[in-house]
């Protein structure tokens, strides 16, 4: 509380700075909400019908991804595009705050944070990101919320603060594919090693893991795999490809 207190005028400031810059961006229509080329989400309309039966038998994609922009589609069925940029500008904003006040509790000095932030604030592709339906803003922010809470966990030993910490890696588990339960578990280890209270961190993995398991079981019922996503096989041709076709260009002297 005293951290808020003592850095309230460089939080407004940079509430203000961000809220302009969205604003100018807005007025020069800077939207990519377009979804008929991506191969991550759904078509809308399947989002519109069946959105929960839809993300349950699919396999190709981490299941938060869909299912949050789908609730969106179907709570905003014609604003659903300013909404996700409004929630993404939302959470880029509660991002840069958090960045802030991460490097103050890594004892930088208010200014440094302060224009460091500022610099965050104005980067051209954090802009893009949200206004684009894509993960890149969200998982951002739950990477940022991880250090930030480990930094508060460490100073002050509360088991809610290591809560959110393995909450923010079961989300990332269950909404970018990128991020697995391997990974999950191998951090989760580390903070073991780490912070050795076993008691305290058993009781703030429980949930968390049980939301990652829950997704790896169904998937290994109803579609005999083990893992939240099966998309490695199309990142993997899609990398083979891409090989392919710069060899090929090499041997023919392009």
């Amino acid at each position: 509380m005293n951290n808020i207190k003592e850095n309230s005028n460089n939080i407004v400031i940079l509430i203000f700075l961000f809220c302009l810059t969205r604003f100018i961006a807005d007025w020069f229509k800077v939207s990519t909400h377009d979804t008929q080329w991506l191969t991550q989400t759904f078509d809308i309309s399947l989002m519109r019908n069946g959105l929960l039966g839809n993300v349950f038998y699919d396999l190709y994609q981490a299941p938060l991804l869909n299912l949050s922009i789908g609730v969106i589609v179907k709570l905003f069925p014609s604003k659903w595009p300013a909404v996700i940029t409004i929630i993404l500008s939302i959470i880029s904003l509660i991002m840069v705050i958090e960045i802030y006040f991460s490097m103050i509790l890594f004892n930088l000095q208010k200014k440094i944070a302060f224009w460091i932030s500022l610099i965050v604030i104005l980067n051209p592709a954090l802009i893009y990101f949200e206004r684009y339906i894509i993960y890149h803003t969200p998982v951002a922010f739950l990477l940022v919320n991880m250090i930030l809470f480990l930094q508060l966990y460490a100073r002050d030993k509360k088991t809610i603060y290591l809560f959110m910490v393995y909450l923010s890696m079961s989300i990332l588990v269950c909404y970018r594919t990128s991020f697995t339960l391997y990974w999950f578990a191998f951090s989760a280890v580390i903070l073991l090693i780490l912070f050795k209270n076993y008691k305290r961190n058993l009781i703030a993995l429980s949930f968390p893991l049980i939301l990652i398991l829950t997704v790896h079981f169904k998937n290994q019922i109803v579609f005999k795999y083990w893992g939240t996503s099966n998309m490695i096989g199309n990142n993997l041709a899609s990398f083979y490809l891409l090989c392919f076709k710069r060899n090929k260009a090499k041997s023919n002297g392009e």
